[in-house]
């Protein structure tokens, strides 16, 4: 499917954003901010020896850690539901107020007018439009309650990185035409693999890698470190998301 988990988005937003996940066990019972670190009934914090349930158990709780998800009170963690569009944003703004060791800024004024200041979600809105992360998305409240889908979260993603100084003008420029030429214009080529046309999901997978060779190609030209870094997280991110899509492609022609 093209929906989104909480344990997935969590994920992606640490990796991106250059926050380690960490060794569960080594958390001391509070988050970044000082507060409770949760506990979460259907996932005890332990490690059992088995690979896949430990690195559950460390994603998790490292975005607790961080506050990016959970609160002191949260009793369920819920690491593979899918999340909506307003989670998705809520954990974005957690993530970069966490890099940025400050509260987001806010336009409560440019979001009344769409959404009701009584949901719970209006102050993580007002923040994504005051920072121009997920913003687009942040103007579209017909979308807060659905569901977030996996080719949209990693677009908006870059959208947001590039326009976070993480580029020079120039880089930035060129990299963000080419994505959107590519998915928001629709003139992609058909992808083959094998014989078999690949989907959309699966295109923008492979356009994510090849934007991030592109900026390991700028790190090898221009020595610049910074640029090598998110380029391994974007083709790391790339993959993640491109393995379970061949994954589950394959399970299905079994």
């Amino acid at each position: 499917g093209n929906n989104v988990t909480k344990l997935e988005w969590a994920k992606v937003l640490m990796i991106s954003h250059c926050l380690p996940i960490r060794n569960a066990l080594s958390f001391k019972g509070k988050t970044i901010l000082g507060n409770d670190l949760p506990h979460f009934v259907d996932l005890p914090l332990e490690h059992t020896n088995d690979e896949t349930h430990d690195w559950y158990v460390d994603t998790i709780y490292t975005a607790a850690y961080y506050e990016i998800i959970g609160s002191p009170t949260a009793q369920w963690a819920n690491a593979n539901s899918f999340i909506t569009v307003s989670e998705g944003i809520k954990m974005a703004i957690k993530t970069f107020e966490v890099l940025n060791d400050r509260p987001a800024r806010t336009a409560d004024s440019n979001v009344r007018p769409l959404i009701n200041d009584e949901k719970w979600y209006f102050t993580y809105y007002s923040k994504a439009i005051a920072e121009n992360i997920f913003s687009y998305l942040a103007q579209s409240p017909d979308r807060a309650e659905t569901l977030l889908k996996r080719n949209e979260a990693l677009y908006y993603l870059l959208d947001s990185m590039l326009r976070d100084n993480l580029y020079t003008m120039e880089d930035g420029s060129d990299i963000r035409d080419y994505f959107q030429k590519t998915f928001i214009g629709g003139k992609r080529e058909p992808v083959t693999i094998g014989g078999e046309v690949l989907g959309v999901s699966t295109q923008d997978h492979l356009l994510l890698a090849k934007i991030g060779e592109y900026q390991l190609a700028l790190e090898q030209e221009r020595q610049r470190a910074t640029i090598y870094v998110w380029a391994s997280i974007l083709l790391a991110g790339a993959a993640f998301f491109a393995g379970k899509g061949l994954k589950k492609k394959k399970e299905h022609r079994k």
